[in-house]
């Protein structure tokens, strides 16, 4: 995996943006291995893919059900830190994963919205220890009684850095 260029986002059309400072509790990965020159880049592409995929529903149950036991070992630095606006900043294990992951919506009345597909759309990573992406979130409605049952209601966006 090469890097990409990152792509200009236009914030005003963004109906929620989240910032994070999620890197180095992405790395090092799960995944093992040395990080060669070769790797490196694919690696932590696959590590921030697999974070974000956690955050669809019905996946998001997991952690939801069982907390951070639920996370993989290795998915998070044990001293990451970061920030979510306009929440706050976050520090550790328990509190980065509680914030990344219990904030993804579960679908319940009204509306039945959930996160439905996590894109990563932007992404560089220059070194083994640093990445940045941005990421799409499609939100759709989620309730099988329905006739709306995955009709598309709107798009989130998450930087990373």
């Amino acid at each position: 995996m090469t890097a990409r260029t990152p792509k200009r986002i236009d914030i005003a059309k963004v109906p929620f943006i989240a910032m994070l400072s999620l890197l180095p509790v992405t790395l090092p990965l799960f995944l093992t291995g040395g990080a060669s020159a070769l790797n490196f880049a694919q690696r932590n592409y696959d590590t921030i893919s697999a974070i974000y995929n956690r955050t669809v529903y019905p996946i998001n149950l997991e952690f939801i059900a069982n907390g951070s036991a639920s996370v993989p070992r290795g998915l998070f630095n044990e001293n990451a830190t970061g920030r979510i606006s306009p929440l706050g900043n976050f520090s550790g294990f328990q509190d980065s994963t509680e914030y990344f992951f219990a904030l993804a919506p579960i679908p319940q009345a009204p509306t039945y919205t959930a996160i439905t597909k996590a894109q990563v759309v932007s992404f560089t990573s220059g070194c083994a220890e640093v990445a940045a992406s941005v990421v799409y979130f499609t939100n759709s409605i989620v309730n099988p009684d329905s006739t709306n049952n995955g009709n598309f209601v709107t798009f989130l966006s998450q930087v990373c850095h």
